[in-house]
This record gives C-alpha cells, structure tokens and sequence, in this order.
C-alpha cells in the first residue's frame, strides 16, 4: 500500500515537536489515544508515526509493539527530553520491531 506524506501523532505533540513534523511532511494527523487500530492506519497511509518516549497513558514501547503487530514498516519518530543513554533506549525500541526505521529526537 503506498504512502502518503503524512505524520500521525500519536499522544500530544509539543511545539517543537509539531514544528519537526510540519517541516518535513505535507499533513500531520493527530490520535490522543494510543489504541489505534489498522482502520486509522489503512486511512491515513502515514509515512511517519511520530511519538512521544513517555506519556500519562503509554510510553514508547506500547506504540513499537502495537505498530509492529499491526504491520506497519515505516518509519516511526520517538520524542525525548536528554537522555544519558540513548543508545540503549534505542536499541530497546528497535528490538522491538526489526523491520521499522526508528528515530529518537531529544529535546534541544
């Protein structure tokens, strides 16, 4: 199925990350709750899944697991504040999801 140039959000987006996805993709699609399913994948052909690290509801993992059981192999965005190991986090999430092009953003 091709994609579209859009980014979907999952959980609240802050400023900047807001500004990072607006810079780089044509529409960006917002989902408050992490229980998407296939039905909002199938409609938004999301080039990106974009996230943040940890929420009130969820954190990051649950988004990788979900986005892999659905099989979603694009690329997926994960917003951080500094982390002293971002390596290990990294390799956490992509151990999750081989096949997905994972990318953590740190707060400036």
């Amino acid at each position: 199925m091709p994609r579209s140039n859009t980014a979907l959000m999952v959980g609240r987006g802050g400023a900047t990350s807001d500004a990072i996805l607006r810079k780089s993709h044509d529409l960006v699609v917002g989902c408050i709750s992490a229980h998407f399913d296939n039905s909002l994948l199938d409609r938004v052909k999301p080039a990106t899944v974009a996230f943040p690290l940890i929420a009130e509801r969820f954190d990051a993992t649950h988004i990788v697991s979900r986005l892999a059981r659905l099989g979603y192999d694009g690329e997926a965005i994960v917003f951080s504040p500094r982390l002293p190991c971002r390596t290990m986090v990294l390799k956490e999430l992509r151990a999750l999801a081989p096949g997905m092009s994972i990318h953590l953003v740190e707060a400036a």
